[in-house]
């Protein structure tokens, strides 16, 4: 049986409005003024010690003060998140198609104990076989997190399946041999799909059941 494995934020989930609201929650309490929205993309599905530490040198702040506002957005996170956070539509349809045919896991780059009361709350998390993140005080890449979670499954690249919305995703499926699935419903930009070049994209959670029931072959035309 194929393995498929989900990004989470932006892939199965809406997590933009309670990650935004925090980092600007965050930012305010070291003086810097809130993100406009045409930067919310780039800090949703890339892990924080990333995006924040060059948010912040960006701004003429020590990089420094990263694990200051970490905390901050952990504390305004924790109350957010199972409050705020969505399934995108489709998403319940598309994992119950899925059931049974497939073995089913999350590999996100949020931090797993934050990751697994959102999953449970939005009732998902019974679908799923494995969640895997980093611990809180892990900077592991999406591909440290991807392989992890495939040897926990046993399962090797040529029968899995990596799904997500951002670059990170498709890196980290490329460097493990699996197949990899593009969705243009999140936040990464068709640039950054296009660029990542996944073996597949994909344009709502309905086209997605197609793509992976259809039972493609993953031998042909297979970018390189």
């Amino acid at each position: 049986m194929n393995t498929i494995l989900f990004d989470l934020d932006g892939t199965l989930v809406d997590s933009g409005p309670p990650i935004m609201a925090a980092l600007n929650d965050a930012l305010a309490s070291i003086g810097l003024d809130a993100l406009p929205q045409t930067e919310a993309s780039r800090f949703i599905g890339p892990p924080l010690y990333e995006t924040i530490p060059e948010h912040l040198a960006a701004h003429g702040r020590d990089p420094a003060l990263f694990d200051s506002v970490l905390d901050a957005y952990r504390r305004s996170y924790s109350a957010r998140s199972v409050r705020d956070t969505t399934v995108y539509p489709g998403i319940y349809e598309l994992l119950a198609s899925l059931t049974g045919h497939a073995r089913l896991g999350v590999v996100t780059s949020k931090p797993r104990p934050t990751a697994l009361p959102i999953i449970e709350t939005t009732g998902l998390l019974s679908m799923f076989e494995i969640v895997e993140g980093p611990d809180l005080q892990s900077n592991e890449t999406k591909v440290v997190t991807l392989g992890r979670a495939m040897a926990s499954m046993n399962t090797e690249g040529h029968a899995t399946t990596m799904v997500g919305d951002r670059h990170h995703d498709v890196v980290a499926g490329r460097a493990h041999g699996t197949w990899t699935v593009g969705v243009t419903w999140g936040y990464g930009t068709a640039n950054e799909l296009d660029e990542a070049a996944p073996h597949h994209v994909v344009v709502d959670p309905a086209d997605l059941g197609r793509v992976l029931t259809a039972g493609f072959n993953r031998r042909r035309n297979r970018p390189t």
